[in-house]
């Protein structure tokens, strides 16, 4: 068969697997493909299962609007009773390989369950699951042959625990995906977290997720985006930010607000901690729209050594109560905190119609960008930093505001201006 084939790409099918009974399990074994793309397919998460056994070198895939596979989980490494017994990983001897198919004898397997074999947790690197509405984790470990015992308690392990090599997720519009580790769940600090401890990149879309507490074992985790997670909580963020390697951040369209919750940063009970913890923080970059719940003093002052560039996105403005045409002395306060920023963006303030005051006391900012803001109309009365560089007016139909910034750069022509 195909035993130089690469990348595997499987789009509109009704079957992704289907063997003949003429065929062995070593005609099947594909040692060499790495890629895999499943979009818009039929078959239950029992035929992918069956597929993904063939592939012992996988280490990128990727699943797209598969409406029948409702449930996923990682296949538990055997624990047989009989302490001498073997049972190899996946190869291309005949007889040798893991048989998916025994798996229908076990209780545990129905045909939607997308159960990835055991050997993809050595090589599977990078996963991508999009729009597939009903799919949801499975918060137990789950054994890989009938007469083997569970590799460890109820929950632990569970998810995708189990693939320890996994560097890269992402998870978009999968409405009931965490919907075995909601809050309201028994939760425990050493089990029930979904994804493995490897993570370095992790984006969220359209999910279920209602805190972040269930991502607290992600030390290794230096970027994270999340989009339009209706309820989401910034609870567990902060662990990330001061005990990880969170590095860049990116947070857009949630509503209600993100940074609201009851971890100390957004309820200090002791401002001492909140200037311990800023000694500790890693984060560099962030994008938010969440500017009212971002631009507090606990939350910039906790960043105030860390952060060299943030994007404040006034996009959800719209959805506000009641807009302010200024930013508020407590908001512009609050970023004055921010004394280690080099990059400041504004953008898409369609109701603001000035840039807060303040900015000049931001010792190290060498660019300042302001874009789609429509409305403002002058510089801040009170100046920018001696540090400044770059002077950066985008999208901005304001004539005034770009004569001013004109005017500013000739008295101070070390700045560049771009328009």
């Amino acid at each position: 068969m195909l035993k130089s084939l690469k990348v595997l790409s499987v789009k509109d099918a009704k079957h992704v697997f289907t063997q003949s009974v003429n065929e062995s399990e070593a005609e099947w074994q594909l040692p060499a493909v790495t890629g895999l793309s499943v979009t818009r397919c039929e078959d239950t998460g029992k035929g992918l299962s069956q597929l993904l056994s063939h592939f012992p070198k996988l280490s990128t895939m990727s699943i797209l609007g598969c409406k029948k596979i409702t449930r996923m989980g990682v296949a538990a490494p055997p624990v047989l009773h009989q302490p001498t017994a073997h049972v190899p990983l996946p190869a291309t001897s005949a007889g040798s390989t893991i048989e998916i198919k025994d798996l229908e004898e076990t209780e545990n397997v129905a045909d939607g369950l997308l159960l990835l074999p055991a050997h993809l947790s050595g090589s599977l690197r990078e996963l991508g699951i999009y729009y597939c509405l009903e799919l949801s984790l499975v918060r137990s470990s789950l054994p890989v042959l009938p007469n083997c015992s569970r590799a460890g308690q109820d929950g632990e392990g569970g998810g995708l625990q189990a693939l320890r090599s996994l560097q890269i997720l992402e998870v978009n519009s999968c409405h009931v995906y965490f919907s075995a580790y909601k809050k309201k769940t028994s939760f425990s600090s050493t089990t029930y977290f979904p994804f493995p401890s490897s993570l370095n990149k992790l984006k969220l879309c359209d999910v279920d997720l209602e805190t972040l507490q269930p991502l607290a074992n992600l030390t290794s985790l230096t970027k994270l985006n999340i989009f339009a997670c209706d309820d989401l909580r910034s609870d567990g963020l902060w662990p990330l930010v001061t005990q990880g390697q969170l590095r860049k951040l990116e947070v857009m369209s949630l509503a209600p607000r993100f940074f609201i919750g009851t971890d100390i940063v957004q309820s200090p009970k002791d401002e001492d901690q909140v200037r311990l913890l800023c000694h500790s923080s890693k984060l560099q970059e962030l994008r938010t729209d969440d500017v009212t719940g971002f631009l507090t003093k606990p939350i910039c002052t906790v960043l105030s050594s860390s952060l060299t560039r943030l994007l404040l996105d006034g996009d959800n403005e719209d959805d506000e109560d009641e807009v302010l045409s200024c930013f508020t002395a407590e908001q512009e306060n609050a970023l004055q905190h921010l004394t280690s920023l080099q990059v400041l963006i504004f953008s898409r303030f369609s109701q603001k119609q000035c840039l807060p005051a303040g900015l000049h006391k931001l010792p190290n900012l060498q660019m300042l960008q302001i874009r789609n803001c429509e409305l403002i109309s002058r510089l801040p009365s009170d100046g920018l930093p001696n540090s400044l560089q770059m002077l950066h007016v985008e999208d901005c139909c304001n004539e005034e505001l770009i004569q001013e910034c004109r005017k500013f750069v000739k008295d101070n022509p070390r700045i560049k201006l771009i328009i």
